[in-house]
C-alpha cells in the first residue's frame, strides 16, 4: 500500500534539509493498528521485529500491517503527529544518523512526546511506503512509514551507557609532567564497534571545566579490553569526568 505526502524541503543556515508536511493520509483505520493498540506495552515490544530497511522498501507489501521496530533519530517534528527520522550508525553524534529515512506517525491517543534529536527505538505497525514529494526539486521518493505506539531506549545505547558509567580512571604523571588519566575498559555491551570514542572534561579544584579531550579505539570487539588515555597540565586540572561518547558499528 502506498500513500502520498506532500513535503516541502528548504535549506536552513546549517545547510541541512528540513521537511514540512502540507497534507497527509492517516493510518488510524488499519485493522492491524487497532489490534496492536489492544496489546500491553510489554507484549507489543516483544512481538515487534527488526526488519532490514531494504526489505521494508523492496518488499513493502509483505511487511505492511506487521509489527516492527527500528532504532531511529528524530530529525524533524511535522504536523499532525508525523515525524521525519533516520536510522543509521547509532551513537549520540547526529552525523551518524543520516542513512535510512523514515516517516513516523504517532498513532497513540495521548501522544508519545517525541522531540527533535531524540534517539529511540520505535515500536508499531508498518504502514507501507509513503510517497514524499521534495518541493525543492519536485522529485519524489518512497519512504517507509511506521505507525508508532511505543518507544524505548535503544538497546545498544543502554548497554553503552551502563559500560561508560562504570569507567574509572587511574591518575599518574606522564614524561612531560602532565597529569595522565588512564582507564582500561572491557567492552561489555555485546556489540562490536568499528570505532568508539570517549570525550572527557578536565576540571579544576572548584569543578569548573578547564579543558576537553577525546580518545578513540578502532575495531573494538565485544569482550575485548582497550585503554583510553588523556593528559592535561597539572597546574590547571584537579579531576576528570566523562562528557560524551560516540561510535559506529561494524
Amino acid at each position: 500500500m502506498k500513500k502520498k505526502l506532500n513535503i516541502a524541503l528548504f535549506l536552513i543556515l546549517s545547510l541541512s534539509l528540513v521537511m514540512c508536511m502540507t497534507s497527509c493520509g492517516g493510518s488510524s483505520g488499519s485493522e492491524a493498528l487497532t489490534s496492536a493498540k489492544e496489546l500491553s506495552a510489554e507484549d507489543l515490544m516483544a512481538q515487534c521485529e527488526t526488519v532490514d530497511y531494504s526489505e521494508l522498501v523492496n518488499n513493502a507489501d509483505s511487511y505492511t500491517d506487521k509489527l516492527v521496530k527500528a532504532d531511529v533519530r528524530i530529525e524533524q517534528s511535522l504536523d499532525d503527529g508525523y515525524y521525519r527520522a533516520y536510522s543509521g550508525y547509532g551513537g549520540d553524534d547526529p552525523s551518524n544518523w543520516y542513512e535510512d529515512e523514515y516517516v513516523l506517525w504517532d498513532a497513540t491517543d495521548s501522544g508519545l512526546g517525541l522531540a527533535e534529536n531524540d534517539t529511540v527505538t520505535v515500536y508499531g505497525v508498518y504502514a507501507g511506503l509513503t510517497e514524499v514529494e521534495r518541493a525543492l526539486t519536485g522529485s519524489t521518493d518512497n519512504v517507509p512509514q511506521i505507525s508508532i505506539l511505543q518507544t524505548g531506549e535503544v538497546e545498544a545505547l543502554a548497554a553503552i551507557r551502563a559500560m561508560v558509567e562504570g569507567i574509572s580512571f587511574e591518575e599518574t604523571t606522564d614524561e612531560w609532567g602532565d597529569k595522565e588519566y588512564t582507564a582500561v575498559v572491557e567492552n561489555t555491551t555485546g556489540y562490536d564497534f568499528g570505532s568508539f570514542g570517549i570525550d572527557v572534561n578536565f576540571l579544576d579544584a572548584s569543578g569548573t571545566k578547564v579543558g576537553t579531550d577525546v580518545d578513540y579505539t578502532e575495531n573494538w570487539k565485544s569482550g575485548e579490553k582497550t585503554t583510553f588515555k588523556y593528559s592535561w597540565p597539572p597546574d590547571e586540572t584537579e579531576s576528570i569526568e566523562i562528557a560524551d561518547f560516540s561510535y559506529y558499528s561494524n
